[in-house]
């Protein structure tokens, strides 16, 4: 594993998830434009100038997707962890790939199924943990009782 910075001028980066939540984009950006100092994430390189966030089960850093919106929003060139990843993995990692710029982002409030909203509330909740950004009161956010 190498780390390096991330440069949005020259290289591209892929996700492989399709919808990210809304709140925690904002709070991260919020943090970086405080200064903060956000966690490198995990990517391997495709091809070209061509690298998608990892996407191994059996990784402890899997993921990234918020900070790498939040960092892209933002202009920011982020800390990341450069994977030597196997061409035979390469292909089974990589899947349905969505530019960073291109996912979408939302508030699991508006989400119309019942199953997948509770899903994705719960995945907030979860998450919200770890973004002490997160400004409830002007999203109109309630911590469910369950995460308090």
């Amino acid at each position: 594993m190498v780390i390096k910075t991330f440069d949005w001028e020259k290289d591209t980066l892929f996700g492989y998830e399709e919808g990210r939540h809304l709140f925690l984009v904002e709070s991260l950006r919020e943090g970086i434009r405080a200064g903060d100092k956000i966690k490198p994430f995990d990517i391997f390189h495709i091809e070209g100038n061509n690298y998608m966030i990892n996407y191994d089960k059996t990784s402890k850093n899997n993921g990234g997707h918020h900070r790498a919106i939040a960092s892209y929003k933002e202009r920011r060139n982020p800390l990341v962890n450069l994977l030597d990843v196997a061409e035979d993995k390469k292909k089974f990692l990589q899947g349905d790939m969505f530019p960073i710029d291109k996912i979408v982002l939302f508030d699991y409030r508006n989400i119309y199924y019942e199953d997948l909203r509770k899903y994705y509330e719960n995945d907030f909740w979860i998450r919200a943990k770890e973004y002490t950004r997160i400004n409830y009161k002007k999203y109109g956010l309630i911590p469910p009782e369950r995460f308090m």
